[in-house]
């Protein structure tokens, strides 16, 4: 397979399931084993010589002499795994040629087993379940006030109001740590407040609250630097808090402890931190990383930061972080007040051209340095930024955000300080803070900002442990913000939920859903039986993020479920909404209240495309899309879901390029934007699992394969069907081939494209497949370079009740988190009736190594029963398939779009053949099936192995040739034409009724077959819609040989045509630009459809032309227990506009054949068109009805005749509504008499026929002319 080695593509030796890194020659085989172990060693080793070719493409020296192995531990659904990578290929230490290791054992211990974090505990019941609630935000860290014109404003009752009752709640942690074992509150806290005024229980108009919030952006230490590092919350610009009037007093400031004893170290000056940062612009739309402010090649902009009482002769620290996007290095130049400081180098892209080329979006630059101050310093320190693109004049440069921290004198500036000292911090350490200027001001220990406690002062100066780091605010007066109110909230209690640890399925919804959610998750628990659960986002952020959204907050709730729940127990999450790349698109702040830059924002104030409705969990890199190998990077850029399924302890770092954390539960979303396309996919959903979606597709699998890259695809592919047909689960399932290469290309301005392929493609869908599954290039645009399954395209599949699941291994096809585009993979699931039920697809791009490693997990666990028999669902297909395939970042870029609580439509019993022309199926010398003989089959549905008496329905039963050889074209440079084994051409199809269980068929077998003897195949799908079960099964028998026969049959085909409708279509009538041609058929020795004679086959001519010959064999059933009489359904799409003939020729058994021509009007539906409008019998003496064609067949119509004499006048009207019209309206009769009954004079008379169609409301008319007698 190809490979990319230094920069260099290069073939390298490949084999099933190799997992290949950057730089590697050697691929790595993974094992997950059961436990934890200790390393181990290769045993009862085989090694045999690569081949000449493979030696050619390796590297031998660079070779271990033993195979390189690699342990690493684990956790999944609560116990404990080890993950074994071993990569089996060595230089043999006698010969020193490259060997390969064909089979070993693996000899190792178990260890015991890791330590685990103590389960965290959890509340079982929230604060928010009972009382009234108010939600309040802030902006930054500070001192806020609430007055009781603001209480009066939240909605409080401020005229009963006990002040002492007042209770204010809220974590203030910024963003959320990922680790699942590092620290946070479980539900809300309370905090501590002051009250300023009197104690007498009520609230005066001059008393008011005072109380600490933490902002949302907070600081860290740079390790044991000295000096602070911001984090901005990429998730909300506001923190959020909760008020309630509680039952009992609420907690108030109170008095720090008491230091005491001798100070080692005075603190007179402080570390003043502050940043800029400005997320203007994603430009890989993808990750968390957002650039602010735009430089083009020699531009220079200046930022300023205020810092009074500057400490002379200090050093201010400033962080300077920048990107650039160029193909060769350039360079940002940092001054401060116009002294110059550092330069920094942003390197230029890896590569800029070649197939293997993947530049990064941009590179970055991070850097610190210091600016003196002088002995007089001024406030306002000025940072300069010039950018210089170098050689590039298209070189774009960005700056990420700027960083001070400065020592400043510890004085009180008069309303407010924050500050806090990196001095004297050691174990015991007490030291003497001095706050100049302090006269009248009030000092609180704000380092646990949820509890402040005031610190006694004297004039400023007061004693502080600083065994660790401290923070205080200071403040005087009255003068302070008002927090933002966002009302009242309602009671929720998500702490009470799985209690009893039965909770199976959890729907996280976008409050605008909720309707459509409760009504999937109340099939869930009727269909399948589930325990399940809706939530919103809301109530999630409420009492898991303190108010405010983050990822990690759905994260920590589902791990309070998980954890609550028994090991091994299967459970999912359905996230019910869109993401967006851009978390803040939906700003919480008023848009009068947004700041002066937001405008600039891209996308610009996103609320106009806004679709971040359940948030996905984006990468911190955002600029290395595929290599991961970025300077200074964080491994590739991709958004996921499956952050929300790391759930067992030690788990949610979740580390670039680390496999060791494994998904724990089954995770699925569906993307919808609007309530209509929630509507939509929830009445998919539902209505897949009813009968209505019952039939023989749900025995068809598909398999697309992309050309090129040196049959690179169409190997994969056949690594994957090849075992289908022996593998005992999945033998009752038809292998359908749609490989690219099999069908011709044609070159248009365009580019490549290939109307056979995609034809046969939307067959594929259209006919129904359980599943569909490509491999090859693609995007979110479609299919491969000749641009299959586009957005265009997937608007028009029409197959509805025949829905597929996809497994898409090509780029991006389905990405959802862009607001500005919508993928083709979405839309085959949220904007159709038809389409998809669901994908487990790509959102970035990714390695076709990977992809067919993901690949050959998945189809592994797609039709492997659970441990109780039961088929998987299709979050436990996804979530075995990623953690089989766990390596490095490539399967982060999967996500299962669709409901993972959803089952595949898999027939729940067994169809079986019993008998062939009277004896057993399982003789050790089956009947064969020969060409011209007459063949009964009779079967059975069994349910466990036994006849299943209770089942009545209709079984259809296809019986197939043996398989045939096709050789792909070679259409791409570097493809050679391969041979494909197919097993397509049907010698019958046909239904037969199931009474008491059992069932049979019978059926000439074509003359045109293969005679040499070989296994054909026998499929049946059977349903008992009344019962909602169905049945599948399968029997290789012996097809082939000639029958001697007694009689010869002469006698060809009859045939008759219609077009949409049996019953009101008239030859010459109307029809759609797409239009359905239905031929009856009947032969007494049935209808050839086997597609195996040259010239044999069921086709259909469009207008003459030899080009455009249908081949109808796939499309033809015979009837119900008739095996001579069938019919044959296929839909032409795009005619021309006009008249159009069909000519079909049919065969029977005995190649006997016949033709029949059907003729009619193609019209554009999108206009509402009238043909043959005429009355009959005219002339008429006592009545006649009115006759016309149109082309909106299944519409709803208003019908209007008006009849007038000659002369104008309007002599009479008829109305008539005609409900799911066919394509021939005869419904309004005349009987000669006018609006008051009396008869008409005979003569000529003029009338209208006036149609509406009620889908819309389009209208047309026409005039004739008609004779009354009397």
């Amino acid at each position: 397979m190809p490979a990319l080695i230094r920069g260099q593509p290069r073939q390298v030796p490949s084999f099933r399931g190799a997992l290949f890194q950057p730089n590697e020659q050697v691929g790595t085989y993974q094992l997950k084993l059961t436990g934890t172990i200790s390393t181990g060693s290769l045993r009862e080793t085989t090694y045999e010589p690569v081949s000449a070719t493979e030696a050619r493409q390796l590297d031998a020296a660079a070779l271990p002499a033993v195979p390189a192995i690699r342990v690493t531990p684990g956790m999944e659904r609560h116990q404990p795994v080890t993950l074994l990578a071993v990569q089996p290929l060595r230089r043999n230490p006698q010969t020193g040629q490259a060997e390969k290791l064909v089979s070993f054992t693996y000899a190792y211990s178990s260890a015991a087993r890791r330590p685990t974090a103590a389960t965290r505990p959890y509340a079982q019941s929230s604060v928010l379940s009972q009382g009234s609630w108010y939600k309040i935000g802030v902006p930054g860290s500070g001192i806020y006030k609430l007055d009781k014109k603001a209480l009066a404003d939240l909605g409080l009752p401020v005229q009963t109001l006990d002040p002492a009752r007042l209770r204010l709640f809220g974590n203030a942690m910024g963003t959320l740590p990922q680790a699942s074992q590092a620290y946070r509150p479980d539900d809300l806290a309370e905090n501590a407040i002051r009250f300023v005024g009197d104690a007498n229980a009520t609230l005066d108009d001059n008393e008011y609250f005072l109380f600490y919030a933490r902002g949302p952006h907070t600081w860290t230490r740079a390790g044991n630097a000295a000096r602070f590092q911001h984090q901005l919350n990429p998730y909300t610009d506001t923190a959020y808090y909760f008020l309630t009037v509680g039952s009992t007093p609420g907690r108030r400031v109170a008095p720090a402890p008491v230091v005491s004893g001798p100070a080692s170290a005075r603190i007179t000056a402080f570390t003043e931190r502050q940043f800029y940062e400005l997320d203007l612009i994603n430009l890989a739309k993808s990750g968390r990383t957002w650039l602010g402010e735009h430089f083009s090649t020699t531009d220079q902009k200046t930022f300023s930061f205020t810092v009074p009482d500057l400490v002379p002769g200090a050093a201010v620290q400033i962080t300077s972080a920048v990107a650039a996007a160029s193909s060769s290095d350039t360079f940002f130049q940092n001054a401060v007040n116009g002294q110059t400081a550092v330069s920094q180098r942003v390197p230029g892209y890896n590569c800029t051209s070649g197939s293997w080329c993947y530049p990064e979006i941009a590179n970055t630059s991070l850097t610190t340095f210091t600016y003196p101050v002088p002995a007089a310093p001024t406030p306002e320190i000025k940072v300069a930024l010039s950018f210089n693109g170098s050689n590039d004049p298209a070189a774009k440069g960005y700056l990420d955000y700027l960083e001070l921290n400065a020592r400043r004198q510890l004085r009180f500036p008069g309303t407010l300080l924050e500050f806090r000292s990196l001095e004297n911090i050691a174990p015991a350490a007490i030291s003497q803070f001095e706050l100049g200027n302090a006269a009248g001001a009030t000092i609180w220990e704000v380092t646990n900002p949820r509890r402040p406690a005031e610190v006694a002062a004297t004039n400023g100066v007061f004693l502080a442990r600083t065994d660790t780091l401290r923070e205080f605010v200071a403040f005087s007066g009255s003068s302070f913000p008002t927090p933002r109110g966002f009302g009242r909230v309602a009671n929720q209690n998500l702490h009470a939920l799985n209690l009893d640890g039965k909770l199976e399925l959890v729907v996280l919804t976008h409050p605008a859903f909720l309707a459509e959610a409760n009504r999937l998750a109340a099939h869930r628990t009727s269909h399948d039986g589930l325990a399940t659960q809706v939530v919103t986002t809301t109530q999630v952020y409420n009492e898991f993020g303190s108010g405010g959204q983050d990822v990690t907050a759905i994260r920590d709730f589902m791990k309070m479920v998980y954890d609550r729940a028994p090991a091994g127990k299967r459970q999912y999450l359905l996230l019910f909404g869109d993401a967006s790349y851009d978390y803040k698109a939906d700003p919480t702040n008023a848009p009068d209240q947004l700041p002066g830059w937001w405008k600039d924002r891209l996308p610009a104030n996103a609320n106009k495309i806004n679709q971040n409705f359940v948030p996905v969990y984006e990468s911190v890199e955002s600029f290395d899309l595929i290599m991961g190998v970025r300077p200074g990077g964080q491994g590739i850029t991709y958004s996921s879901d499956d952050y929300y399924g790391l759930l067992d302890d030690n788990e949610g770092a979740w580390l670039p390029n680390h496999s060791d954390e494994l998904l724990d539960i089954g995770i699925g979303r569906l993307p919808v934007r609007t309530v209509e396309q929630a509507r939509l996919v929830t009445d998919k959903l539902i209505a897949y699992d009813s009968p209505a979606s019952f039939g023989k597709w749900r025995n068809r699998l598909s398999f697309v394969t992309d050309d090129g890259d040196r049959n690179l695809f169409t190997s994969y592919t056949e690594e994957l069907t090849a075992p289908l047909d022996t593998a005992a689960t999945a033998r009752s399932y038809n292998v359908y081939k749609h490989y690219l290469d099999l069908y011709p290309q044609v070159i248009v301005a365009a580019g490549q494209r290939s109307p056979a392929a995609e034809r046969s493609i939307d067959e594929a869908f259209e006919q129904g497949s359980l599943l569909i599954n490509y491999i090859g290039h693609g995007g979110p645009k479609g299919w491969a370079d000749e641009q299959i399954l586009t957005n265009a395209s997937v608007l028009r599949l029409q197959n509805t009740n025949r829905l597929a699941f996809l497994f898409t291994g090509t780029c991006d096809f389905s990405t959802y988190d862009n607001p500005e585009f919508t993928s083709a993979g979405e839309q085959s699931l949220t904007d159709i009736s038809g389409g998809a039920i669901g994908l487990f697809t790509t959102t970035r791009v990714v390695y076709a190594d990977r992809n067919q490693t993901m690949a050959i997990e998945f189809f592994r666990d797609l039709f492997t029963p659970l441990p109780d028999g039961t088929m998987p669902r299709t979050g436990d297909i996804c979530r075995a398939t990623k953690n089989a395939a766990v390596f490095g970042d490539n399967n982060r870029n999967y996500a299962l779009l669709g409901d993972p609580s959803m089952r595949l439509a898999y027939p729940q019993q067994e169809a079986a053949i019993t008998a062939i022309n009277g004896k057993s199926a399982f003789a050790a010398q089956p009947d064969t099936l020969k060409a011209l003989k007459q063949v009964e089959i009779q079967g059975e549905i069994r349910q466990a192995g036994q006849r299943n008496s209770r089942f009545s329905g209709t079984a259809q039963v296809q019986v197939f040739e043996k398989k045939s050889t096709v050789t792909t074209l070679g259409n791409e440079s570097g493809d050679t034409p391969t041979p494909i084994a197919i097993r397509e051409n049907v010698l019958y199809d046909g239904p037969a009724t199931i009474t008491n269980g059992e069932f049979k068929v019978r059926f000439v077998v074509p003359k045109d077959i293969n005679y040499q003897v070989g296994l054909g195949k026998i499929s049946v799908y059977a349903a008992d819609a009344a019962a909602r079960t169905d049945a599948h099964g399968q029997l290789l028998v012996p097809v082939g040989d000639a029958a001697q026969v007694a009689y010869r049959d002469t006698i060809p085909p009859r045939i008759r045509l219609f077009m949409d409708n049996e019953n009101g279509f008239v030859f010459g009538g109307t029809t759609g630009t797409t239009t359905t041609l239905i031929g009856n058929l009947r032969d007494e020795s049935g209808i050839n459809a086997a597609g195996t004679g040259i010239g044999h086959d069921l086709t259909a001519t469009l207008d003459g032309d030899p080009s455009q010959v249908t081949i109808l064999n796939k499309f033809y059933t015979s009837k119900v227990d008739s095996f001579q009489a069938g019919q044959v359904k296929y839909q032409f799409e795009n005619l021309s506009p006009g008249p159009h003939e069909l000519r079909v020729k049919a065969w029977d058994t005995w190649n006997n054949s016949a033709e029949e021509i059907i003729e009619f009007i193609a019209a554009p539906t999108q206009k509402l068109a009238l043909q043959h409008v005429l009355n009959y019998p005219n002339p008429f003496a006592t009545s006649t009805t009115f006759h016309f064609d149109h082309n909106r067949q299944g519409d709803d119509l208003d019908v209007q005749v008006q009849i007038f004499t000659v002369s104008g006048k309007l002599v009479r009207t008829l109305q008539a509504p005609v409900i799911g019209s066919t394509p021939h309206v005869s419904s309004i009769s005349w009987d000669g008499r006018d609006e008051y009954q009396d008869q008409l004079a005979r003569g000529v008379y003029i009338y209208r026929v006036s149609v509406r169609s009620a889908r819309d409301k389009s209208t047309t008319s026409k005039f004739e002319k008609l004779v009354l007698l009397n």
